[in-house]
């Protein structure tokens, strides 16, 4: 079997796995400018959901498609293939995708992450809920809701493949675009272009240098998933929101709170640019987390 640790040098490959609503969308953006980059969209995503082995089943997309193809094998066997005869490859996907299931994560990857605050994720995503009319919130989390995902393959990463940690805090995103991409560029051994890589044209369609299954997309216009991905023209410098405890809803709270031991963890290992961290609430206790 092969080493899943061991990074590939012929061909740079980047896995990067996020939390949905974390400003993962913008993150791809900037590093599809890249020259020469392929981006592999959420094929793991395709399994999860719309494969034999689905995880999730979501009724309103459950008519795209009923192709027995899309296994994890499969989705294993696409990343590879294309990393043929290219010399940058980056892989996108959530980590809830995985499920834990390891033993068919593609090889040769250089694995990061990018996280956000749980309650910040939460509030979002119950937001994008409302605005489709479908379901509840608890309906769409997987059963660790995320952050127990993200951060079980963390550990897996580190620990049995034996590779750095490569963390970014959406905030840091956020209130220093141009240091937090640049230092992750820099870890990486990626070129890391200002001008490119802060501000670009908005789209209408999936670029030609991304690779998703056309289920998938035709899933993602149901729900628009991914429509201020297309949309967004670039990154400025901003100031990250400290969470209120006032406008969070129960639901949000509960999620959040189950998931601040998985974040907090994970906070302390991402990659830091110099700036005044906004504080952090703890939907737990009302008050101010200690410092990290």
């Amino acid at each position: 079997m092969a080493d899943l640790g061991q990074i590939s040098t012929e061909c740079k490959k980047i896995a990067l796995w996020y939390i949905p609503h974390c400003l993962s969308t913008a993150l791809i953006r900037s590093l599809s400018t890249i020259p020469d980059i392929h981006v592999l969209f959420e094929h793991y995503s395709t399994a999860a959901m719309l494969g034999p082995q689905a995880l999730y089943r979501i009724p309103q997309i459950s008519t795209v498609t009923d192709d027995q193809k899309f296994t994890y094998q499969w989705a294993k066997n696409q990343i590879e293939s294309a990393c043929s005869g290219r010399q940058l490859v980056l892989l996108t996907d959530p980590a809830y995708a995985m499920d834990s299931k390891y033993d068919v994560l593609p090889e040769g990857f250089q694995h990061t992450f990018i996280i956000r605050h749980p309650a910040k994720v939460f509030a979002a995503w119950e937001r994008t809920i409302k605005q489709t009319r479908y379901d509840e919130l608890n309906s769409y989390l997987p059963k660790g809701g995320c952050y127990k995902e993200v951060y079980d393959l963390h550990q897996y990463v580190t620990t049995k493949l034996k590779q750095p940690s490569i963390v970014i805090d959406a905030d840091d995103l956020v209130a220093q675009p141009g240091k937090t991409i640049q230092l992750y560029c820099q870890k990486l051994g990626l070129p890391f272009n200002e001008a490119n890589m802060l501000s670009w044209d908005a789209l209408d369609q999936m670029p030609c240098h991304w690779q998703v299954s056309e289920a998938f997309y035709q899933a993602n216009n149901i729900f628009g998933w991914q429509h201020n991905l297309f949309k967004s023209t670039g990154l400025r410098d901003g100031t990250p929101q400290a969470v209120s405890w006032d406008v969070l809803s129960p639901d949000v709270c509960h999620f959040a709170s189950k998931s601040m031991p998985f974040y907090n963890k994970l906070y302390k290992e991402r990659i830091k640019p110099n700036y005044e961290q906004v504080p952090l609430i703890d939907c737990n206790q009302n008050t101010l987390l200690p410092e990290l």
